[in-house]
């Protein structure tokens, strides 16, 4: 302003200090300020092994300061190591199975050879998948798992095969080949079906795309290479075993193995003979029966009985709960707020806690941050920072270790919380890979039109009482009056 020819300046009344902006922003963990850190691997670094050097140095921290402890948050590594885990305690089991099975019915060194399938498919699959650029992750595990269960389908068939022409007379050698030879097109046809089944996954569009061709390699690279072991490998290892060479086993178990013997071919001639011979002479009958299975089926899925989904419904291991407030609204309103929402989960965790889990509490910690929401998946948009927003991540204990299920505590918690005066929204939802289930989009350029669809689309969604956390994108601010000075007044200063 200028008076007496002098420039008044903001300095001359004020003081006057260049700062950054103070952006809603505040973070939380069990009611203590904190910072969290985001730590990531890049696309060439091992998740496991970042996770691990993280793990030891937090614990190196929190060893060395006294006032500041680190805990983790989340950590993406545990879900594949327990796959990894999953996978080996699977391949153990199948390896022990196939051993004992084929032990009892037919002979040790031939229940080795087959067993043995299992590490050389997948030491083939690792090779072709190191090309192609596939890691260990949650999807390429899963193909694992699947294949691990018929892996050694081919072998057996072949194994058996030449077992029996050697008993039959023929020279090892001989048998190794005429058996193999037999099969062969059998064996090829049911490991060609199936890879022409998961190849149809290399065809997927969409996000769908992005995930399951790494599944679909998997299973067929595993295959292939079973196929090769069984036809090239498996013969050669059979033709020079002990069993083909007329070693038995021990006395005691020659005797097991016949007395297991025995049993199936008293289970194949009381049961499995007259069922095949009625099914032999009966085909209308069988066709009729399985027609009817499959109406029935059909029937079922149309009437809701079988219900169908694109993925199932897993759990997570932390409820969001996000609150919002209207634009503009003071962050001291938003802190009262979600503390008083914080302090009612705690209450009711005590509560299901020793009613559910015997007092163990079902929650580990609560993240609290104040000046942004979070989406429940990692698909949604991050939203700006503003002072009327705020969200709790409330991470629960495994849930291995509890008898209650993720959406149970969130309705109860839910429930514990009540309304919020005010708040333009309280959502509680749980943790997941996947976006929101339903999202509908409406456009135009009428405004009062557009608000007026909206309206009428939240009431008719909330009134079917089978959906929950229904909110809109469109934001309204604070009222404001807006004034415009005549000149008379800019005359008055």
């Amino acid at each position: 302003k200028k008076i007496d020819d002098r420039i008044i300046k903001i300095k001359d009344v004020a003081t006057v200090k260049r700062i950054w902006q103070d952006v809603s922003n505040r973070k939380f963990y069990n009611k203590t300020a904190g910072v969290v850190v985001n730590v990531f691997n890049t696309n060439n670094e091992d998740i496991s092994i970042v996770a691990g050097k993280t793990r030891a140095y937090l614990e190196n921290f929190n060893k060395v300061n006294q006032n500041v402890t680190a805990d983790i948050i989340q950590d993406n590594s545990i879900i594949i190591e327990q796959r990894i885990a999953l996978l080996t305690k699977n391949g153990i089991i199948g390896f022990i199975l196939v051993l004992l099975i084929l032990t009892l019915f037919l002979h040790p060194s031939l229940a080795g050879w087959v067993a043995v399938a299992i590490p050389i498919s997948f030491a083939g699959m690792f090779i072709l998948a190191s090309f192609y650029g596939i890691t260990l992750n949650v999807i390429s595990l899963f193909g694992m798992i699947i294949v691990i269960g018929i892996l050694v389908d081919d072998g057996i068939i072949i194994a058996e095969n030449i077992y029996q022409r050697y008993e039959k007379g023929e020279d090892r050698i001989t048998a190794a080949i005429n058996g193999t030879l037999e099969v062969l097109p059998a064996v090829f046809s049911a490991i060609l079906t199936t890879i022409v089944a998961f190849s149809l996954f290399f065809m997927l569009d969409g996000m769908l795309g992005d995930f399951f061709p790494e599944m679909g390699f998997v299973v067929i690279g595993t295959l292939i290479f079973s196929l090769i072991e069984g036809i090239l490998i498996l013969p050669t290892h059979i033709a020079h075993s002990k069993a083909l060479k007329g070693i038995q086993p021990s006395k005691k178990l020659k005797q097991i193995i016949d007395k297991t013997t025995d049993v199936l071919d008293k289970i194949k001639t009381k049961y499995y003979v007259p069922i095949l011979d009625f099914t032999v002479k009966n085909p209308f009958t069988i066709i009729l029966i399985f027609i009817c299975s499959l109406v029935i089926t059909i029937s079922a899925m149309s009437a809701g009985l079988i219900k169908s989904t694109v993925f199932p419904n897993i759990e997570g291991e932390s409820i969001i709960v996000n609150l919002k407030f209207e634009a503009g609204s003071s962050e001291e309103k938003t802190k009262k707020w979600i503390n008083h929402i914080e302090n009612k989960i705690i209450e009711k965790n005590n509560a299901i806690s020793n009613e559910f889990n015997e007092g163990k509490s079902l929650i580990r910690a609560i993240e609290k941050t104040i000046g942004n929401n979070q989406a429940a998946d990692q698909w949604t948009m991050a939203t700006a920072q503003s002072s009327e927003k705020s969200y709790l991540n409330v991470l629960l204990i495994p849930s291995e270790e509890r008898s209650i299920g993720t959406s149970e505590i969130t309705n109860l918690l839910k429930d514990a919380v009540g309304e919020i005066p005010g708040a333009e929204s309280l959502t509680f939802d749980i943790e997941s890979p996947f976006g929101k289930a339903i999202s509908i989009a409406l456009f135009s350029e009428n405004n009062n039109e557009l608000l007026s669809a909206i309206k009428i689309l939240k009431d008719y969604m909330i009134n079917l009482n089978v959906m929950k956390n229904i909110e809109s994108s469109d934001q309204k601010g604070l009222k404001e009056i807006k004034l415009k000075l005549k000149n008379k007044a800019y005359q008055m200063n």
